[in-house]
């Protein structure tokens, strides 16, 4: 389901309310002056007129093409929606709208008012203010719109001017998926010809120095890597290039299997 954005709300209400008002007839106020000596019962004032006659019309038919151009737009599944072009002033023209909307429902009172001038003082009505205060609200949704499809046609130029001054005529590749990190050693893990074992940030050679936490003979000499007991490294004495090894006590019997060394 698409999500509505909250520019599209404030155009679509502001649309919709300027329809619903055209049909009400509040366009024009009418005042009624009482004779001399005659007694006026009632209201002395009354409104009358919609939209969809003499002049207003114009206002009303732009208003109808208004709101079909916004369902064409913002429902793309209709189709046409492909066929407009990709610029703001198409995309997002409800400025425009609003502002030949607020023009032509001013003229509307001096043009459509001298019909009702016989009947008593005539001023605008409070439908004409509330059009003219909603034709506002489509306004200000269409510069809000305007202003977010700009920026990013703008941000768009912009990384493609970038990549053009770096010998690039075109606009820059997608960021690279990282690849997950493989999982972290435990520090004293061997390798697999158990040659080495891991210090958490390199690997040492298992001839010259233990791994912390291996399992160790009684008599403390030797330590098990897991196949077979090795000789403590520390009976290992590196000089002057040369490795001298110290006799050793014999080898203890590896554990039986199945059974874990004490």
């Amino acid at each position: 389901m698409r999500r509505t954005a909250p520019t599209d709300a404030v155009i679509a209400g502001g649309l919709l309310l300027l329809f619903v008002l055209s049909f009400i007839g509040g366009w024009i106020q009418i005042t009624f002056t009482c004779q001399p000596g005659i007694y006026c019962a009632g209201s002395t004032s009354s409104t009358a007129g919609t939209l969809w006659e003499g002049f207003g019309l114009l206002p009303a038919l732009m208003l109808v093409v208004a709101i079909g151009w916004f369902v064409v737009l913002k429902v793309p599944e209709l189709g046409p929606a492909g066929m407009v072009p990709d610029s703001p002033v198409w995309r997002s023209p409800w400025m425009g709208v609003a502002a030949a909307e607020v023009v032509l429902l001013l003229l509307y009172w001096p043009i459509e008012g001298g019909t009702y001038a016989d009947q008593g003082s005539i001023a605008p009505g409070w439908a004409l203010w509330a059009s003219i205060a909603f034709a506002a609200v489509v306004g200000i949704g269409g510069y809000l719109e305007y202003r977010k499809i700009a920026g990013t046609a703008a941000g768009t130029r912009t990384a493609a001017g970038v990549s053009a001054q770096a010998g690039y005529p075109y606009s820059p590749p997608p960021a690279p998926q990282l690849q997950p990190l493989p999982p972290t050693l435990a520090i004293g893990t061997l390798s697999a010809d158990r040659g080495e074992w891991f210090d958490g940030s390199g690997w040492r050679d298992a001839f010259m120095s233990a791994p912390p936490g291996a399992l160790r003979s009684p008599d403390g000499n030797h330590w098990w890597d897991g196949t077979t007991w090795r000789a403590i490294p520390a009976w290992h004495v590196r000089a002057q290039s040369t490795e001298m090894v110290r006799p050793v006590r014999p080898v203890p019997e590896p554990p039986p299997p199945g059974d874990t060394p004490a």
